[in-house]
Order: structure tokens, then sequence, then C-alpha cells
């Protein structure tokens, strides 16, 4: 039996992306179209055939009219391929090209949206354009997906009548490992070097920590461009022993930073539910995260991890045993990936 053509308008380099194509690929017949390229990883997974580019620089902090200039190659692209599903991610750019090539095209067939936090808890607020804009390409969709509540309410919000599936974007398994693995000096940070997520903050934490015991370690991974000032701030708090930059990491080393981290931070400004949150409770570590509705949402202050407020931080608040038992069976209970990729499936069969 043929699969349905399924076209996925995302940003091909993702994580994120690679992720969603690696799990529908079992059912569908799926085409990717990226505005900025693809990582070598997606170009295996589907071949060159089914990876198409048109390159339009993005930028998630908006001001990306320059997008638009995609518009007709897309309709064209649906006539080519004439997928059954069509599917954007980043609904204020790959969504809004996705919306009006579609009705340009005349296409009859499934379109689907998925939100990946500031296209809905960020960009939309910034002005009436943005606002009216979203407004406009979520209610032309069939479905769109979220992965907290807190971002379903903001979705519905703007536009009432929305149709509104939930699901984390979860793990794909609970890893094997002991409790054992954990180094109980280790804190961990992998949020993107850039202000939304505060990791001079982050440094600032761990300072006040290491005043006590200066047997611990920091690791931070990812880049971005407060990079050289977060380096210069750890060089100024006379840390540069007990920190580490590591920048991007594989796959295998994040997982290996994740098993071995006892703590892991993550104190974003705005943010949906984190997949790196999703990943380290996987694996058992002690959260610290900020006062935001979507972490409220995983984390219980004083049970499974440390809600940060106010600068304040007590780490004795939570028995790491307990959190490294309950954070597992969370997630094996309500965040494997391709469960709810499979709950997904079964909605769109029936829209």
């Amino acid at each position: 039996m043929l699969k349905e053509s399924y076209l996925i308008l995302s940003d091909g380099k993702s994580a994120h992306t690679l992720k969603w194509a690696k799990e529908l690929v079992k059912y569908y017949d799926i085409y990717v179209m990226s505005l900025n390229g693809f990582s070598d990883e997606l170009r295996i997974l589907l071949g060159d055939s089914k990876v198409i580019e048109y390159h339009v620089p993005v930028n998630v902090s908006g001001g990306n009219i320059g997008v638009l200039k995609s518009v007709g190659f897309v309709k064209k692209l649906i006539h080519t391929i004439r997928p059954a599903i069509i599917n954007a991610h980043y609904i204020t750019s790959y969504g809004t090209v996705a919306c009006l090539a579609a009705f340009i095209a005349g296409y009859k067939g499934k379109f689907v949206l998925s939100a990946w936090g500031t296209d809905i808890l960020v960009t939309p607020w910034k002005n009436k354009l943005y606002y009216y804009l979203t407004r406009f390409v979520l209610n032309h969709a069939h479905l769109v997906t979220s992965d907290a509540e807190f971002m379903s309410d903001k979705i519905r919000e703007i536009a009432p009548n929305a149709k509104v599936m939930t699901f984390p974007f979860g793990v794909e398994k609970i890893p094997d490992m002991e409790y054992s693995d954990k180094d109980d000096a280790l804190f961990f940070s992998n949020r993107a070097l850039e202000p939304n997520y505060n990791i001079y903050s982050v440094i600032k934490m761990f300072y006040e920590l290491y005043k006590k015991d200066n047997s611990l370690q920091l690791v931070i991974a990812h880049n971005g461009t407060q990079k050289e000032y977060l380096m210069s701030l750890v060089e100024s708090f006379g840390l540069s022993e007990n920190v580490d930059f590591v920048g991007y990491l594989s796959a295998q080393d994040m997982a290996d930073y994740y098993k071995r981290s006892r703590y892991f931070i993550s104190i974003p400004t705005s943010d949906s539910t984190s997949v790196s949150l999703l990943e380290a409770m996987a694996c058992g570590c002690i959260p610290i995260v900020s006062d935001l509705p979507a972490n409220k949402e995983w984390i219980v202050d004083g049970e499974n991890g440390i809600i940060y407020k106010n600068g304040t931080l007590n780490l004795d608040a939570v028995d790491p045993h307990l959190v490294y038992e309950r954070n597992r069976e969370i997630i094996r209970d309500r965040a494997i990936w391709s469960d709810s990729v499979v709950d997904f499936k079964n909605i769109l069969e029936n829209l």
C-alpha cells in the first residue's frame, strides 16, 4: 500500500524537524521544504529528492517579510507533490508561507500547523500586524499542534475556533542508566547563549553555590551571541576552572551529560515545554527551572525539581533519589515521542 505524501515546511537544520521526520516517515511519504538548508542526517533519512531548499534567511526575532518570496515556489511544490497533508512548523514564518501558497494553489488536503514557542508566546504580541497575521493563519488550519497547555491556551486566545492538539515534544525512550551514574557536583545548562535564556543568571546562581562548595562544576553547552560576554563573566568571577563552555554537542555527547549531571538548569524568560527539560527528566536530573506556566506543567517545586524564584535557590529542598525515580516515571507515562505521534496520526485520519 502506497503511503500518503506529507509535506513538512520547517527549518531543515533543526533537530526538531529531524525528530518529526524520523517518526512520521514510518507512516507517510515525507518531503521537507526548508528556507535555510538541511542537516546531513535529514538528507540521509529522506534522500536528496525529498529535501527541497529555497534559501531565505529566517530570524526568530521577527522581521521576516523576505520569506514571502518563497510563496510562489511552495505553490509549485504543492502542485508537483500533491501532498495529502501540509504541516508547517513555526507559525509566523513557515505557517504564513504555507497558508498563502495553499490558498493560491487551491489546495484541498489537510493543513496542519505546529507551534514551537515564540511564534505564539512572543511574536504575535509585538504589534497588531503580527497578531492578525497569526490569527489569519491559525484560522485556516485544520489542526494546530502545541507542546504545552499554556501555549494551547494562547493559541485559543488568538483564534478561539482553532482545533488544538497538545502533546509534548518528548523523548524516544527512557535511557538505560543507573542512579549511580550521577555526579552530585555536576550542573548542566544547554540552552542557547541568547538573552531570553538568562545564562548570565545561571552563572551567577552557580557562583553563589561555588562559594559554599568549590568542588562544583558547571557545563554550559550551545552557542549564541552572548558567548564572549558570558566567558568573560566566568573569568571575572574566578570560575574558569569550574565552568566549561562546550559549544554544540552531538546527540551522544548531550545524552552523556544528561546522564552524568545531577542538576539541569533552564531559566528562560519565555518558553513553552522545553525538549531539553524532558530529556533531562528522562535521565533523572534535578531540574532547576524558571517560574513559567509551561515548566509548572512538569515540575512541582520541592517534589521533582526546583522552581527558581527571586534569585533564591535551596538544593536541599528535594531528595535526589526520589527525583531520579519520579522524573523518569513522569516521562515514561507522559512524554514518549512515538506514542504522541501515533495519537497525532489518529487525529489526522479522523479530520
